[in-house]
């Protein structure tokens, strides 16, 4: 039975896109339904995405890059956005083009993407 296979694709395109090499989160989410998350769902660029969206928006999204490859993410965060390496707790500079933020990785590092105002860690974790 393929429509399983095709449900599941059709949910994580609506989490998740990648194409023209761009990073999007909750592409095509219809917010209205609740809140949702993902882990480690596999985009372009040889990059593992999670992401949650709280109370309408996206609230954060966490990238580990594989390769260490530049990452290009749609800003979903606005003029707040905030990229930070997780494995080494510094900021990270990056540069912005047609709406989108691009920035260099580190194989094997994670990078919180965020709204500077409400970072990863004041997240309540669900269980």
């Amino acid at each position: 039975d393929k429509g399983g296979a095709y449900l599941s694709e059709v949910i994580t395109e609506m989490l998740l896109q990648s194409q023209g090499g761009v990073i999007r989160i909750f592409p095509a989410y219809p917010f209205e339904i609740g809140d949702a998350a993902f882990f480690s769902l596999r985009a372009r660029g040889s990059f593992l995405v999670s992401a949650e969206a709280r109370n309408g928006e996206p609230a954060y999204a966490v990238i580990r890059s594989l390769r260490g490859n530049d990452c290009r993410f749609m800003n979903v965060f606005g003029e707040k956005i905030s990229v930070r390496d997780l494995e080494t707790g510094e900021r990270i500079s990056f540069e912005e083009a047609d709406g989108d933020i691009i920035f260099k990785t580190e194989a094997e590092h994670e990078y919180a993407l965020e709204n500077s105002d409400k970072p990863l860690e004041t997240f309540e974790m669900k269980k």
